[in-house]
């Protein structure tokens, strides 16, 4: 939805990430176990295939935000993978480390967390948590 805020944007694509990449059978997460410990294997050639794709709607979304003074005017490949990095490693360590956190709750603290790095103090829909 092009006129909701930037937290409720990053709120739902962290639900959405979540509830995808925890999905049985968890395939999304063993291609992103096979692309880290085998970076030219099959995983990567479907990850070169399909990110390119990704990072254009991402990415462009993001310079949106950036250019509305909504986040800060930091290089899009950086604001993508502060954006996704924390569910990423969430749902990867999710197994051994986090089972005992509720997925709704860690949305909204990445949520918190993603705001107060990039969003700009002047802008009124960026609630400093």
């Amino acid at each position: 939805d092009p006129s909701a805020s930037v937290e409720h944007t990053v709120a739902a694509l962290y639900r959405t990430t979540s509830a995808t990449l925890t999905r049985e059978p968890r395939v999304a997460v063993a291609m992103l176990s096979d692309l880290l410990g085998n970076p030219r294997g099959p995983a990567a050639g479907i990850f070169a295939r399909s990110f390119p794709r990704a990072r254009a709607s991402l990415g462009g979304w993001l310079a949106a935000q950036v250019r509305a003074g909504r986040i800060r005017d930091i290089p899009i490949p950086l604001l993508i993978q502060q954006l996704l990095g924390p569910m990423l490693a969430h749902v990867l360590m999710r197994p051994a480390l986090a089972k005992e956190v509720d997925l709704e709750r860690a949305c909204s603290e990445f949520t918190s967390a993603f705001l107060r790095a990039v969003g700009t103090p002047d802008y009124p829909d960026n609630e400093r948590r």
